[in-house]
């Protein structure tokens, strides 16, 4: 059945395919033609050009064999890389010598005459590649390039050598250069990291100048001698794979990320078994940093390093790591354990090869698996309880006794024991230090049952009355507001003068004068009288007016001089002014008693006031108004000058009757605030958290102090309770200033106790104690620097993964992988090495204070509160063999397999040059085995007053194991 019936367009389309077949035949022949006289002109052109193009194939196939030559050299620099050399042959000397002037360049060879250094290794390798590279291209070469084998067309190309040595005289003619490159790797943390940039040397680019070559033509049968340079990159990242080794040797050596990791993890579990031990769990701590739990770490962090390093580990060791860390979760025997590790090793390791295993390392998720005999659950909860009980009590203590050993008398009795002695147990009503001497037995601060129990290292006994520097600050207190300087003065001002007679004429004299007399004294307004004082002090001043008459003789000019009779009149006024000075200011009413405290009457300053109004301003006042008495006229004067204190005036004690209730008023506002401080106690202990279960060190003995002075200073407010003897500007009265001011004081003395830094002190006698050991790691505060500087990086590395890839980028990008392959895969102290291996591993701790730790109790001199203890921790060791292969590549030529993989291996073994020197087979250097290790200390904290923590079993040292 046909769908579609009409084929009236079939002989049209027909006739049009003739034609178009047509068309095609003469274009093809177009284009032919074209096509001939376009190969005659390149014909012409190759001619020409022939001897450029075989020189430039020569060159191509030269930089080939250069590039090879340099392949074989870096695996043989690879195998065994010299990392040491003491130039004991001439060889050796040799490739110290870089400029070729007959002695060691400063660059390969350090002052101590030795090449020791990375960097002079890698330009001791450098030269040596450079040997090798040259003795093994001059034998390529002369397979290729001589006696007419290498032919390009019509030419023969030979390498010019006419005296037969080698096209490549020296190796120092081969130059390289360093090919740098941008590292971007899948994982990266910083700070656990120890280098200064991301820029690493991946690749060596080599050179040969002026390489001479002899092209023939053999038609014209024409020779001729031409220079030419060539350069090739050598394609193997063995650069890149010595730099990272360097990277990764930095990073767990001294001060370092691998010290760091040991030490923040280090020292959150150190703290929580301080914690327990203190409360009391021997059976679980009695030394609480232990070695066995110290190795784990160590490998913990050798491996996290290791991956953030390479971005690659050995899968081994992340699976023997991972299987034996359980040991951490307190397994009670350890031997039972190894068995654990034995039967489950090999699911481990499939399970890691799988990429199923991840290896979390953070110490606050894990720090419940270091406790020993119990379980993380059960030492979790222990130390929960323990520190909901016994913490709060902390911070409030350290305030509430620098409080009361402010204000009362203590008794410190301190317990010091030695088991030897007679009597094993002495008491101290001093501070003898942590140990002492006597009687040729060396005591050491304890409890009343030595060492043993639950208890106090000394007793304090706050007695009944009140220190003496209390009392004797209050009576100051009170010296110098109840007093004041009183003083008289009297300032005349003349209002008229007067005589019985004109004085026309010739008059003098007067000739002869009588004594003033005062016929008359008034005041003008109200005066002063005995008893009363007056109202207001602002200014005191009582006005008189006094009227003097005196009779006078003159003499006046008649016939002569003759005698006459005058009688004399002066008017003055005076003005009696009360002056006091020297008293305290801003108190309301000073100078009149009043109510205060609701039931207590201050005098203030009124006894001095009325007393001095009384004996002396009344007295020199009416003395000198005195009609009877005409003393004064005209004078003006300061009288009777008095300095009274302590409520005293002119002798008479009755006044400070009058004050003696403010001293116990004063007693008893003090110990109101103890009694607050007291029930604030919930306030400063919840600051003691702090030291829960977290990384301890020095800084937090001052920062607790911070915070609980910031507390108190909070509270400062509260206890002064300024509302009650201050309004508005003033005080109430002088009793309210005197105690404000005792409280003032009071808690200024709290803070200043408080604000004591202990942290310094602690931080002297660990140094001493490190110095007096002879430890290698210098000093506390190198140890809490590079805390600070590590501590950031830790959170940020959860898991360990196997295996990701490393991104290259510089003048093109690419991608590495780095297989590593380490032996033994696990460092393991209590386990020697088999014979087929060659490692070490030595970890120790030594606890620096002992059992006794090193309180900084509340003594009458040192009111904190706190115990510490210091382990000064030392670990090294090394691999019998640690090894780099880069894993993606395929330069190096096998006859077997293909290719294999580059490889950069550390092992302890002579070096020697058997492919530049065959017949003597020099030894020019050693490969040392790669090393680790690291001092650092670690610190618990745990509140006094019970028995202090530390090491209660002999000091725990291990010895050295492995060869």
């Amino acid at each position: 059945m046909r769908v579609i019936s009409d084929s009236r367009g079939r002989i049209p389309f027909a006739v049009l395919g003739v034609f178009l077949l047509i068309g095609s035949a003469v274009t093809s022949g177009i284009v032919s033609n074209l096509e001939r006289e376009h190969s005659k002109g390149i014909t012409i052109f190759l001619k020409a050009e022939s001897t450029n193009y075989a020189v430039k194939y020569a060159e191509a196939d030269i930089s080939r064999i250069l590039s090879y030559s340099f392949l074989q050299a870096l695996k043989k620099v690879g195998e065994s890389p010299v990392t040491y050399s003491n130039l004991s042959t001439q060889a050796a000397k040799d490739y110290a010598d870089e400029d070729g002037d007959g002695k060691a360049d400063e660059e390969i060879v350090g002052d101590n005459g030795v090449v020791d250094t990375f960097y002079e290794a890698v330009n001791f390798n450098k030269n040596w590649a450079r040997n090798m590279a040259k003795v093994n291209f001059n034998r390529y070469i002369n397979s290729t390039f001589r006696n007419g084998i290498y032919r390009y067309g019509d030419y023969l190309i030979d390498v010019f050598d006419p005296d037969n040595n080698g096209a490549v005289d020296n190796w120092r003619d081969i130059e390289i250069d360093e090919i740098k490159m941008e590292l971007d790797r899948e994982v990266y943390i910083k700070s656990l990291i120890s280098e200064e940039n991301n820029s690493y040397p991946v690749y060596w680019k080599a050179h040969i100048k002026n390489l001479e070559i002899e092209v023939r033509n053999l038609s014209s049968g024409r020779n001729f001698i031409q220079s030419i340079n060539v350069s090739c990159l050598v394609p193997s990242r063995l650069p890149l794979m010595m730099s990272l080794v360097e990277t990764y040797k930095k990073s767990i050596n001294g001060i370092s990320p691998l010290m760091g990791l040991v030490t923040l993890i280090g020292e959150g579990c150190t703290e929580a078994r301080s914690l327990l031990q203190y409360a009391g769990k021997y059976n679980w701590v009695s030394n609480i940093v232990d070695n066995r739990w110290l190795q784990y770490l160590t490998n913990t962090g050798l491996v996290s390093i290791q991956y953030l390093v390479f971005n690659s580990i050995d899968p081994l060791e992340l699976a023997y790591l991972a299987v034996k860390i359980n040991d951490l979760v307190s397994k009670s025997n350890v031997e039972e354990n190894d068995k654990y590790v034995k039967e489950e090793l090999d699911d481990a390791i499939r399970n890691e090869i799988l990429g199923m295993i991840s290896l979390p390392i953070d110490y606050k998720e894990d720090i419940f698996r270091t406790f020993g005999n119990g379980t993380d659950r059960k030492a979790e909860k222990e130390l929960k309880n323990f520190t909901k009980s016994e913490f709060p009590e902390s911070g409030n203590r350290a305030v509430w006794n620098v409080a009361r050993g402010i204000l009362n008398d203590s008794m410190v009795t301190y317990y010091y024991f030695n088991e030897s002695a007679n009597p094993n147990l002495v008491l101290e009503n001093e501070w003898r230090g942590y140990e002492f001497d006597k009687n040729g037995y060396v005591y050491h601060l304890s409890t009343p049952n030595g060492d043993s129990g639950n208890q106090k290292t000394f007793d304090i006994e706050y007695l009944p009355h009140v220190n003496s520097t209390v009392m004797k600050k209050i009576y100051e207190e009170i010296e110098n507001t109840y007093s004041a300087s009183f003083a008289t003065q009297i300032n005349r001002i003349k209002m008229e003068e007067s005589y019985s007679t004109s004085f026309s004429g010739n008059w003098r004299g007067p000739i002869n004068c009588e004594k003033w007399n005062l016929v008359s004294s008034k005041p003008e307004g109200s005066i002063l009288s005995k008893g009363k004082i007056p109202s207001s002090m602002q200014e005191y001043r009582e006005t008189w007016v006094l009227e003097w008459k005196r009779n006078e003789t003159w003499e006046h000019e008649e016939d002569g001089w003759i005698s006459c009779n005058i009688t004399h009149t002066y008017k003055e006024k005076v003005i009696f002014a009360l002056i006091i000075s020297d008293y305290q200011v801003h108190i309301q009413n000073i100078f009149h008693n009043k109510t205060i405290f609701g039931h207590r009457q201050d005098d203030n300053l009124e006894f001095l006031l009325r007393k001095y109004v009384d004996n002396h301003f009344i007295r020199w006042r009416d003395y000198y108004t005195d009609t009877d008495r005409d003393e004064g006229i005209g004078k003006n004067l300061t009288l009777s000058c008095e300095n009274w204190k302590n409520n005293t005036a002119d002798g008479d004690d009755s006044g400070y009757e009058k004050i003696e209730w403010l001293v116990d008023e004063c007693l008893s506002a003090l110990y109101n605030i103890t009694e607050m401080i007291k029930k604030d106690g919930k306030e400063y202990g919840n600051i003691s958290g702090d030291f829960n279960i977290t990384a301890a060190n020095l800084s937090l003995l001052d920062r607790e102090r911070d915070l609980i002075l910031e507390k108190f200073e909070n509270n400062k407010e509260k206890y002064l309770d300024s509302r009650r003897y201050i309004y508005g500007n003033e005080y109430k009265s002088a009793a309210a200033k005197v105690v404000f001011k005792m409280k003032e004081w009071f808690i200024d003395e709290i803070k200043k106790k408080l604000n004591v830094s202990y942290s310094s002190m602690a931080e002297e006698e660990i140094n001493k104690e490190l110095k007096r050991r002879g430890a290698a790691f210098e000093n506390y505060g190198n140890y809490e620097s590079a805390v600070n500087e590590y501590k950031d990086g830790i959170g940020n590395l959860k898991s360990i993964h196997f295996g990701n890839k490393i991104k290259l980028s510089g003048e093109w990008k690419e991608n590495a992988s780095l297989s590593l392959n380490a032996i033994p895969h696990y460092f393991d102290f209590k386990n020697p090495p088999s014979e087929e291996e060659d490692w070490q591993f030595d970890v120790k701790n030594i606890c620096l204070f002992g059992p006794t730790g090193l309180p900084l109790l509340p003594t009458p001199v040192t009111p904190w509160v706190v115990t510490i203890n210091s382990w000064y921790i030392h670990v090294e060791g090394h691999w019998d063999t640690f090894e780099v292969l880069d894993s993606n590549d395929e330069t190096h030529l096998d006859p077997l397999f293909g290719h294999v993989s580059q490889a950069y291996v550390m092992k302890r073994k002579p070096v020697f040059d058997s492919i530049c020197h065959p017949e003597s087979n020099p030894e020019i250097g050693q490969c040392r085995r790669l090393k680790f290790g690291f001092d650092t200390i670690s610190l618990g904290i745990v509140p006094s007053g019970r028995l202090p923590i530390g090491d209660l079993d002999k000091v725990v040292e291990s010895d050295s194991v492995g060869r």
